[in-house]
């Protein structure tokens, strides 16, 4: 099968959905299949390798990098016609002009199309009504689906006529089965985002303050953030102001190796977002075996069990009391540390390949009538 994927952003962009974009484009590939990446990202073209990737031509906005002119989408349709593809499948964030456009150029160009959403809408749910108003977008044959039933519970509101389906993010669990590296002495969190205002770093700052005041005298904490955005500045000089810079190391961009020595060397995961569609960093770190403290109303809270795998909290005060718990009871840790070392997840590429693959042949089922 001829696969184009389409995304506003991917590599070398760091971010969730452009490691998922680029994994899921491996794993078909790795499958027999022939995919295309197809994105406005600045990069390197490739026409060569196992999956083949299209850098789309033309006018970027400044600091988002999102396509916005005309002849980019027109070029994007030329592409799509060209490859003849047996099926496009558009990833969308909140704002992705390409992942929509994709899904326009297929329907005039009659191409089977499914578009998978990694965000939680929230607000946003105005904006696609409004977009719907003008374009009729919901009655399109597109197969929908999203990340997560978090994701899926906005969308549905408003695809009232349509099936949405979830095709969570997926991982090899043998990549992420890392032998600890623990300290000696102190408590060591991890966390790994991209650090913008959606993804809530001043709360998992704050949260620190209040833990480091409340630990036991003697147990000293330390926290490794990794990742980049636009937010990093800001929060490194909040670390300054709550005098957390002794305990709070901000490390950058990191590749996937890095990402395992920190995990190694720390004895629970921490993700404050609330909007999180799913929580691919945090599903790693289960993995790898550390417990997770996230927020139970984001997409990590779906597959998370409370208390056996880590902790879920309902709003910031009680996010500051679930690291406090873990950071101060060693048993606590231990248990949970062990269940996930021993227990499987579910989130395997192979069952994850196979839900990609049944949504396609609908897609082309659905062109077809």
């Amino acid at each position: 099968m001829k696969i184009a994927l389409v995304c506003d952003w991917y590599r070398p962009r760091v971010g969730g959905i452009e490691l998922h974009l680029e994994q899921l484009a491996g794993q078909l590939a790795a499958a027999g299949h022939q995919v295309t990446v197809i994105t406005p990202t600045r990069g390197r073209s490739d026409d060569h390798g196992p999956v083949r990737v299209h850098r789309l031509r033309g006018w970027l906005l400044p600091w988002i990098g999102l396509a916005w002119t005309p002849l980019t989408f027109r070029r994007l349709g030329a592409v799509l016609r060209a490859g003849q593809f047996d099926v496009v499948h558009a990833h969308s964030s909140l704002i992705s002009p390409a992942a929509y456009a994709a899904l326009w150029q297929a329907r005039a160009g009659g191409l089977p199309a499914v578009l998978t959403v990694h965000s939680i809408w929230g607000g946003f749910d105005r904006m696609f009504a409004a977009l719907n108003g003008a374009f009729g977008w919901v009655r399109w044959p597109v197969i929908f689906s999203a990340v997560s039933e978090r994701v899926a519970r906005d969308m549905r509101p408003l695809l009232r006529f349509q099936t949405v389906h979830t095709l969570p993010n997926a991982i090899v669990p043998k990549d992420w089965m890392i032998a600890p590296n623990l300290p000696a002495n102190g408590i060591n969190i991890a966390c790994v985002m991209r650090l913008a205002p959606r993804k809530r770093g001043t709360a998992l700052l704050r949260a620190l303050q209040v833990v480091r005041a409340q630990l036991p005298a003697g147990v000293r904490l330390h926290c490794q953030i990794a990742g980049d955005g636009p937010e990093r500045r800001r929060l490194e000089a909040l670390a300054k102001e709550l005098e957390l810079t002794d305990c709070v190391r901000f490390h950058g961009a990191v590749d996937s190796s890095r990402v395992k020595a920190r995990l190694a060397e720390s004895h629970f995961f921490v993700l404050p977002t609330v909007l999180e569609a799913f929580g691919l960093a945090a599903l790693e770190a289960r993995v790898a075996g550390l417990p997770v403290v996230a927020m139970r109303a984001s997409g990590v809270g779906e597959w998370l069990k409370d208390d056996v795998e880590g902790l879920l909290a309902g709003d910031d005060a009680d996010l500051a009391r679930c690291i406090l718990r873990l950071a101060s009871d060693r048993a606590l840790l231990a248990d949970m540390t062990a269940h996930n070392r021993r227990t499987p997840v579910s989130f395997t590429w192979d069952r994850a390949v196979a839900a990609h693959l049944a949504l396609y042949a609908q897609a082309r089922q659905l062109t077809t009538a």
